[in-house]
């Protein structure tokens, strides 16, 4: 990154940065990375498991529980980027809930492991509680 001009450097300064992981709120965190909201039937960004009625499942030992495959994320989110209509665009993120976001420009991005939910969301404001309630019975 480029900085024109730094406390320190008048004259600016490149820099080496490095996303490690995208810290905040569940809606937030959708948002940044493009990927269909809390509520909808991709409600897990980290693994396979879809549609509301699958909510409270306990049988972890399925495929589905499995980790996103970052590659296949990647092309889903190309595939809706090169999408030639809105139409082409809107039927590609109702079927995967993937779109494209800054951050694929990223080699590295992964956002089954580098999405995370902050831990004033996630206990102070109770959704550690509902997750247990509602989605794990």
């Amino acid at each position: 990154i480029r900085f024109s001009r730094t406390a320190l450097q008048a004259h600016g300064r490149v820099t080496r940065s490095a996303i490690a992981c995208l810290v905040c709120d569940l809606p937030a965190a959708r948002k940044a990375a493009q990927l269909a909201g809390p509520t909808s039937h991709f409600y897990c960004t980290a693994c396979h498991c879809w549609h509301r009625s699958t909510c409270g499942r306990v049988d972890i030992c399925s495929a589905e529980w499995n980790l996103r495959d970052k590659k296949e994320m990647r092309h889903l989110a190309e595939l809706w980027k090169h999408a030639g209509t809105s139409t082409e665009r809107n039927k590609l993120f109702a079927s995967h809930g993937v779109r494209w976001s800054t951050l694929w420009r990223l080699s590295y991005w992964d956002p089954s492991r580098q999405l995370v939910v902050d831990t004033m969301h996630c206990l102070l404001e109770g959704l550690a509680h509902d997750h247990f309630r509602e989605f794990l019975g």
